[in-house]
């Protein structure tokens, strides 16, 4: 049976990042070596779910389409930050805070209703972020100084987000992703 590789998550509007985002590259060229996500991907996740049965796929669609909506929340984009952490990154990404915490209430409670088809919940505090580069190599000294020089810069800021299920379709040239409606 066909199977899809799946997660929810959030498009970021590309505008934001379009006047900084080769700047970005530039500044971590030096920095760091690995891919870095294109624009029109950017995006956060609320929860990774895998490969999934297509006939799981649309029960766990329509379980969450109260969740395919238009959210009235502002999202700030700001900030640089690396995991696992500043000596050892292996992903470089901007923070997302989301001062009235619908973004953590969405993660909470989508959470709950994929537990329902057997998914575990994350053993991790949910931070949401969005992945800007997968770092195959860093040199630490140039990498603290790029990520220091945008710590606390703010990219920009969305009014509104669409939560959505999206799947993710692996190429050599990197993911696609779709929006599973």
């Amino acid at each position: 049976m066909a199977s899809k590789r799946i997660f929810t998550g959030t498009f970021i509007d590309g505008l934001i990042l379009d006047n900084i985002y080769d700047e970005l590259q530039k500044e971590f060229k030096n920095a760091t070596k690995g891919k870095w996500v294109e624009i029109e991907n950017l995006h956060f996740t609320y929860h990774f779910i895998g490969d999934t049965e297509e006939s799981v796929v649309e029960k766990i669609r329509d379980s969450l389409k109260n969740y395919h909506t238009n959210f009235e929340s502002n999202l700030i984009i700001k900030g640089l930050g690396a995991f696992p952490d500043l000596r050892n990154p292996r992903v470089l990404f901007i923070n997302v805070l989301n001062p009235d915490g619908k973004v953590f209430e969405i993660q909470k409670e989508t959470t709950k209703i994929l537990q329902k088809f057997g998914f575990k919940p994350e053993k991790r505090e949910y931070h949401p972020h969005i992945t800007l580069q997968r770092v195959k190599f860093a040199d630490r000294t140039n990498f603290r100084k790029a990520i220091e020089k945008y710590r606390e810069t703010l990219f920009g800021e969305m009014k509104s987000f669409k939560f959505n299920l999206i799947e993710s379709i692996l190429t050599p040239n990197g993911a696609i992703y779709k929006i599973i409606e």
